[in-house]
């Protein structure tokens, strides 16, 4: 079900190398990264209500990095359009991606849990 969802070489990294096979500390990055990431979804939101390109490309900016950390590609891939237009001042799209960004994330969400059973 959620196949393309992480890409498991990235996931492996984390939890190999990165953590040292230490499984209680990949499942700390891991709920981190998605307590962490609905607040950051939210200060986008705001940003982009508010016409603040500069916020947008910077919150846009650490959470395309922190989702590639876990392997969500896409949803990184997503963000970097959203720091695109931050660094642009052009936020024309930006609601649309911001849309797409978090529908992407609930399948990360999902993914992630299951990753840390």
């Amino acid at each position: 079900m959620y196949k393309n969802i992480l890409e498991s070489a990235v996931l492996e990294e984390l939890r190999d190398i990165i953590c040292s096979k230490n499984i209680e500390e990949f499942i700390q990055i891991i709920e981190c990264y998605l307590e962490d990431t609905p607040q950051r979804f939210q200060v986008i939101e705001d940003a982009i209500n508010q016409g603040d390109a500069k916020t947008l490309q910077l919150e846009a900016h650490a959470l395309k990095s922190t989702s590639a950390i876990v392997g969500a590609k896409h949803l990184s891939q997503i963000c970097k359009k959203l720091e695109d237009l931050g660094r642009d001042a052009n936020l024309a799209d930006a609601t649309l991606l911001l849309s797409q960004a978090m529908t992407e994330y609930h399948q990360v969400d999902a993914a992630l849990k299951l990753e840390c059973k």
